[in-house]
């Protein structure tokens, strides 16, 4: 490949591609060596994409933006550090005074808590089909669901409380979003063989919430109110509903090996980047609101 095709395919190429071609300028090796693994870091790059989102939306703020930064910078060096073995099994032809040479490293897998290491071959390495959901995974998915669907309770209630236009907007956003999710969810879980929550199960005696769910008496108390004070219960409650979901991400984060399958990631990034999001909007609009009324 000619300097200026491989300047072309660079310019072309998304951000991670181009680490492999820069493997490749490095072990002089041709470019269709190391193909595969481009496609598949190109798969890690399409789910950092869905994140741009997520980053836009924490511009407002920089401590949160700086978490987040933080940990996508984590996942991105943990996914090339664990193709880096396959990558360097490409850059096996050199040339050296006119003779190809094969140099290929063996590739050690370390093996779980209490089992060997293991050599594995290079499609193996750069295999990442058999990541796998864990138990952390469904349980985030199954208590969303419930949380989910209490937001979607709260917005029912606001259609006939509250004569705002602004709180009526919030509310079908949040709404139009949330049932999207809650389906996705349910699918997910099914296409797994796991049970599937009809989202309603906070409504039995006994059952433990969800971090920042509003208990029985908290849905009464908002039920009962009406015009302003309706409003401002509703944004209080909202507020601290997403901040719930925000810790049920958090906790999913934390789990070791939960979120490493690609829609589970993709999603818990959604949930933090939307909700994050409509916590500083709410919260805007709640100050606004005690303003005006304080007058």
């Amino acid at each position: 490949m000619g300097p200026h095709a491989q300047t072309t395919v660079r310019n072309a190429a998304p951000a991670i591609t181009r680490r492999c071609i820069n493997i490749v300028d490095a072990n002089d090796v041709p470019l269709a060596r190391l193909l595969r693994a481009c496609v598949t870091l190109d798969t890690i790059h399409s789910m950092k994409a869905r994140g741009a989102k997520r980053m836009n939306s924490l511009r407002a703020n920089p401590e949160r933006r700086s978490a987040a930064r933080v940990r996508w910078a984590h996942i991105d060096l943990m996914r090339v550090v664990a193709l880096l073995p396959a990558l360097v099994s490409f850059a096996a032809c050199r040339t050296a005074g006119g003779t190809a040479v094969e140099a290929r490293p063996p590739i050690v897998q370390p093996g779980a808590p209490g089992e060997p290491t293991r050599v594995i071959g290079a499609e193996q390495a750069i295999d990442l089909s058999q990541v796998q959901y864990i138990g952390a995974d469904i349980k985030f998915m199954q208590g969303m669901i419930g949380h989910h669907t209490q937001a979607i309770e709260m917005t029912d209630l606001l259609r006939t409380r509250s004569g705002s236009d602004v709180m009526k907007k919030l509310a079908l956003r949040i709404e139009l979003s949330q049932v999207d999710e809650i389906k996705m969810m349910q699918r997910w879980l099914a296409d797994r063989g796991q049970q599937v929550p009809t989202g309603r199960e906070h409504h039995t005696h006994g059952v433990a919430l969800m971090p920042g769910m509003l208990t029985p008496d908290d849905m009464a108390r908002l039920e009962a109110a009406k015009g302003v004070e309706f409003d401002r219960l509703f944004l209080e409650y909202m507020i601290r509903h997403h901040e719930g979901a925000l810790t049920m991400v958090k906790d999913l984060f934390a789990s070791p090996g939960a979120a490493q399958e690609s829609e589970v990631f993709a999603f818990a990034s959604d949930v933090e980047a939307d909700q994050t999001a409509e916590i500083d909007r709410m919260g805007a609009m709640l100050n606004t609101l005690m303003k005006e009324h304080q007058r």
